[in-house]
């Protein structure tokens, strides 16, 4: 009988070896892909699918386990090391457990007076590195602490000036992947005049 997707389910005997004995039963999960197609008979297309994602989930995660970075096995070729910095504020509260979950080995750069705004327990998978970064930038320090993590990705929350941007990305450059950079309007100071008529501006200088 043919069911209104196409799919003809059949049901056959139960498989026995040769005492007679029912085998152990499949693990569709710790099978490849043509396996799966070669013992479908008798499963329902639901099962069958199900089966199919199980293989394919199962190989990427053995391709992933097999591909380790040559750092003593300490990272998949997927799993990145990210350097968060300024981790712990509005941004990196909800940032860091995101790429924790991902699967990620996240390094938070802050000053250590504050903790996220938010608890949750991908932090305590979290490493965190104390560091003043303004009095590092005065020092001409910051860019050395940041690529002694040898990190595969940088995150910026926290850079407020020109000078300070300049210096992490000349000392990233050609050692770091990825450089993702987080601004906003204080980068440009105060403001001096409201584009909006019906806005008091309480930041006229």
């Amino acid at each position: 009988m043919n069911t209104s997707d196409g799919w003809r389910p059949r049901r056959v005997p139960e498989a026995r070896g040769r005492a007679g004995a029912p085998r152990t039963p499949v693990d569709y999960a710790k099978i490849g892909r043509s396996s799966v197609r070669r013992r479908a008979r008798g499963m329902t297309h639901s099962e069958a699918v199900a089966a199919l994602e199980g293989a394919e989930q199962q190989a990427h995660l053995d391709r992933r386990d097999e591909s380790a970075a040559d750092d003593g096995g300490r990272r998949a070729a997927n799993v990145m090391r990210i350097v968060v910095i300024g981790g712990s504020g509005h941004i990196g509260t909800f940032l860091v457990p995101r790429l924790v979950q991902a699967g990620h080995e996240v390094i938070n750069i802050s000053r250590g007076t504050s903790t996220a705004y938010a608890t949750d327990p991908a932090w305590q998978q979290v490493r965190q590195v104390v560091a003043d970064r303004q009095q590092q930038d005065r020092e001409g320090t910051f860019g050395d602490t940041v690529t002694a993590l040898n990190p595969d990705v940088v995150v910026d929350l926290v850079c407020f000036t020109l000078e300070s941007a300049t210096a992490l990305v000349e000392s990233l450059r050609g050692e770091v992947g990825h450089l993702l950079h987080c601004g906003s309007l204080w980068r440009y100071g105060p403001a001096v005049k409201c584009s909006l008529r019906w806005l008091t501006c309480g930041l006229v200088v």
